[in-house]
């Protein structure tokens, strides 16, 4: 991890945790998980990721799901940056699974809306 990667990562991480919603919001997300994982050194890693986000129908990860306390990508790091990757990857689990139960939230209340 370089200075500069490290820079850009953090910066990434704060403008994630802003709370900005639509394309600007997947646009700095996709950054900030390609500088993550190091697209320069990993691209086979990072089609991979992006191949099963796709999957998963890329319109859902525009919307905006409340987690945590706002800093969700702040947090996942400056662990990373520290070089703890037990406590990374309980974050990223933890995170995960509030993405998942607030994505299962906005549908549930879709279905609802359609059904009326």
């Amino acid at each position: 991890m370089t200075p500069e990667r490290a820079a850009r990562l953090r910066s990434l991480a704060k403008q994630l945790d802003k709370g900005h919603e639509g394309s600007e919001f997947l646009e700095i997300r996709i950054a900030f998980y390609r500088e993550l994982y190091d697209h320069e050194n990993n691209p086979q890693l990072v089609k991979m990721i992006e191949e099963l986000r796709s999957a998963v129908g890329r319109y859902l990860l525009g919307w905006r799901v409340a987690v945590g306390a706002g800093r969700n990508h702040s947090d996942l790091a400056e662990t990373v940056l520290a070089g703890d990757v037990k406590g990374a990857s309980t974050l990223v689990r933890q995170h995960l699974d509030q993405v998942r139960d607030g994505l299962e939230e906005i549908m549930a209340k879709d279905v609802v809306t359609q059904e009326a």
